[in-house]
């Protein structure tokens, strides 16, 4: 009973992940639609110091990872709904 009720979650959870819309949008970068608005996801480091610069984000987080090639910026900007209209606007032009 416990690892039928584990595996059904983690079947849901995997589903979730799947359904979610993410696109690509430039270098490293993608757009994920999430309910409260959207998540756009970047490696690049130039990429991320001119969105934010000219996008504004509701909020973001920068953490620091590590491949076979050294460590690399990982970051998640956060924005409304409303942006999304800029967002792919801005990215077109890159």
């Amino acid at each position: 009973m416990k690892k039928t009720i584990t595996l059904t979650l983690v079947m849901i959870l995997a589903c979730n992940l799947f359904t979610m819309s993410q696109e690509v949008i430039a270098d490293e970068t993608t757009l994920t639609e999430l309910k409260s608005g959207y998540k756009v996801e970047t490696d690049n480091d130039s990429i991320f110091r001119m969105t934010l610069k000219e996008l504004k984000p509701r909020s973001y987080t920068v953490s620091f990872k590590k491949d076979r090639y050294g460590e690399y910026q990982h970051v998640v900007l956060y924005y409304r709904k409303e942006d999304i209209d800029n967002i792919r606007k801005y990215f077109k032009t890159l």
